[in-house]
C-alpha cells in the first residue's frame, strides 16, 4: 500500500507546508505512522506537490472557462468586441475559499464572478449553514488571471 493512502485511511490529513509535511489529527499518530512518514517523506513530498500543482492547473481551467462563458455572452449578447469582453470578464472573476465542519483542514474554492465578499459569505452561509466554518478571498498570487 502507498504511504500517503495509508496515512489517509489512518484518520490523518496531511500536507505541504512549504517544503515540510503537516500532519493534522496528530493525535491519531502511532509510532509505526511517525516512522512512515519519516521513510517515505521525500515521497511523500513529491506526491503531494504534484497533487496541489494539478488542483492548480484545475482552478485556473475553471477559471478560464469561466472568462471565456462569459466573455461568450459579453460579446453576443452585449455587442461588446471579443477584446472588451474578455477584458470585462476577467475583471469580473472573484475566487473564494472556504471551510466547512466536514473539513476544517481543507481548504475549499469557488469562483463568483461580481460577487463581493460579503455576499460569497451569505451564499455560502444558505448553502452549508452552521456547517460553514470562514469564508476568505483567495490570495491574488494563487490566481493567474493572465489567461
Amino acid at each position: 500500500m502507498d504511504a500517503l493512502k495509508e496515512i489517509k485511511q489512518a484518520g490523518l490529513i496531511i500536507s505541504l507546508a512549504g517544503d515540510q509535511l503537516k500532519v493534522d489529527n496528530a493525535e491519531r499518530l502511532t509510532d509505526r505512522l511517525r516512522s512512515l512518514i519519516r521513510t517515505n517523506k521525500p515521497a511523500l513530498v513529491s506526491q503531494l506537490s504534484r497533487t496541489n500543482a494539478a488542483k492548480a492547473n484545475e482552478l485556473q481551467n475553471d477559471i478560464r472557462e469561466q472568462i471565456e462563458e462569459r466573455a461568450a455572452i459579453m460579446e453576443f449578447d452585449g455587442g461588446l468586441s471579443r477584446k472588451e469582453a474578455e477584458q470585462a470578464a476577467t475583471a469580473a472573476i472573484r475566487v473564494y475559499c472556504f471551510r466547512v465542519k466536514e473539513k476544517p483542514n481543507s481548504e475549499l474554492v469557488v469562483i463568483m464572478p461580481n460577487t463581493e465578499l460579503d455576499e460569497a459569505r451569505k451564499s455560502l452561509m444558505l448553502r452549508y449553514g452552521e456547517r460553514l466554518l470562514a469564508v476568505y478571498e483567495m490570495p491574488a498570487q494563487q490566481i493567474n488571471l493572465n489567461l
